[in-house]
């Protein structure tokens, strides 16, 4: 079980990691690219395409409003949702395989607590949370 949990905080660090690589990477993007003399870019969400002109990151606002960064693969499936979260507790990252089934889940719960899940393609899996 030890051996599960250290695993799965590898994994939870390797996707936190890769998140804040392509987080730089947009902003980098969005600042080189600006045209006005200031250097601020605005406006309601941000697109960036493959060279097929397939979207592969979206920023901007999720359907709550609240603010959302999502990485798809070229066919259009989901591979990593970082945001706030519907409920109004904190934060929630998201990472899924291939196909598009939910294989990694990092927020916040109710009180404030961090929670990690991993879970296998068929859902199955485990969730770490804090003790009481």
């Amino acid at each position: 079980m030890e051996q599960r949990v250290v695993e799965l905080e590898r994994r939870a660090t390797r996707y936190r990691n890769m998140l804040v690589l392509l987080v730089v990477g947009v902003c980098a993007v969005a600042v080189i690219g600006a045209t006005t003399d200031d250097g601020v870019i605005s406006g309601r969400t941000l697109f960036l395409k493959n060279d097929q002109g397939e979207v592969v990151i979206y920023a901007g606002a999720s359907t709550s409003g609240n603010g959302q960064f999502t990485v798809m693969s070229k066919s259009g499936k989901d591979l990593i949702y970082a945001g706030a979260d519907n409920e109004g507790n904190g934060f929630s990252f998201q990472g899924y395989n291939k196909v598009g089934e939910g294989v990694v889940q990092l927020s916040a719960d109710d009180y404030g607590n961090g929670v990690v899940g991993a879970y296998n393609r068929k859902g199955k899996g485990r969730t770490l949370q804090p003790g009481p």
